[in-house]
């Protein structure tokens, strides 16, 4: 505990995973690197959560949005593969969801061997129709729409 300042009180964090680790610190008398680690994280996250996201209803009728990629599906039916994605619209009044078809000129503007829209920025225009399920959620028909920016590749 000398050796890591704030490892004690970590300790006393209220998470099913810190408590066992605490459980087993005091019951053996040592840590891994690794669970270190792992109780100073989920203690940060406690002491410092991050702020819950506001959500907005989504538009209904036909409209042109921007917003990132954040899900891409390949969907199999009796007409061939198609692939789906879900896009993030974010409104100073919060965010909205649309889920559709992928654009032709989205899919056939990707550069070879990128597959992953994944984090891209689009630009769409579609008739949205919203979920009965969830205000935030729109279906997306017809749509049409640009890559604005491919995602940034992390290595």
């Amino acid at each position: 505990l000398a050796d890591h300042p704030g490892l004690a009180e970590a300790l006393e964090t209220d998470h099913h995973i810190v408590r066992d680790i605490a459980y087993r610190f005091r019951r053996f008398c040592e840590l891994s690197p690794k669970q270190i680690a792992l109780v100073m994280k989920l203690h940060n996250e406690a002491m410092n959560p991050e702020p819950e996201e506001k959500h907005v209803p989504a538009p209904e009728g036909r409209k042109t949005f921007r917003g990132i990629v954040v899900s891409q599906k390949v969907h199999d039916n009796g007409y061939g593969s198609q692939v789906k994605i879900t896009v993030k619209v974010e409104t100073p009044e919060g965010s909205w969801l649309a889920w559709g078809t992928c654009p032709a000129l989205i899919l056939d503007s990707r550069p070879l061997g990128i597959y992953d829209l994944r984090g891209s920025e689009v630009e769409i225009r579609a008739t949205l129709s919203r979920s009965d399920r969830d205000e935030h959620f729109a279906f997306m028909k017809r749509p049409q729409g640009n890559l604005l920016k491919m995602a940034e590749e992390n290595d």
